[in-house]
């Protein structure tokens, strides 16, 4: 199978659909689909897995991406490009999650990878993705340091009055004594 004219073909075509499922536990049955390919060779199980994550992040399954991640992350050396695949996947993979600060760093860190076309565009919106996810975490906590500004000016405001007033109403007192 692995030589065959229309191997790629078919890798691709499993690779989609699986991509495409939204099916709830497709994650947990891509695992165990992983672990009855124990009998293909390491370089098939490699390019059908590229293909996975390629084609759940770009269809939005992160939950899939993130197994093709640990798979192709296993099947990899520590220092391949696989292995820096496997990285930009998970990371991309949680770009749009809580962990999009910890996305983001890890991205920048593979900004100077020699990936290919495909991986740039993935690193790419995914650092865009992860950076506007961040962002708005932060536009969040600054808007309630705003609101918890605003809402000690008022009160300032309101001491400065009474403050005031007894200033006034005391000059008023002294002034008729």
């Amino acid at each position: 199978f692995p030589r065959s004219i229309y191997a790629k073909s078919a890798i691709e075509k499993l690779a989609t659909a699986i991509a495409n499922d939204r099916s709830a536990g497709i994650a947990a049955q891509l695992s165990e689909f992983a672990d009855t390919l124990h009998h293909a060779d390491v370089s098939s199980r490699q390019v059908l897995f590229v293909a996975l994550a390629r084609g759940a992040l770009t269809k939005g399954n992160m939950s899939v991406a993130a197994v093709a991640a640990r798979e192709i992350q296993t099947l990899s050396g520590d220092t391949s490009i696989l292995a820096q695949q496997a990285r930009l996947y998970s990371a991309a993979a949680n770009a749009p999650t809580q962990a999009a600060a910890a996305a983001l760093k890890e991205l920048r860190q593979l900004s100077d990878v020699a990936f290919e076309p495909a991986d740039l565009d993935i690193l790419n919106a995914a650092k865009a993705v992860a950076a506007f996810v961040d962002g708005k975490k932060f536009e969040s906590e600054k808007s309630e340091t705003e609101a918890q500004i605003a809402e000690l000016e008022a009160t300032n405001d309101r001491s400065l009055k009474l403050h005031g007033d007894l200033a006034d109403t005391v000059a008023r007192v002294t002034k008729a004594v």
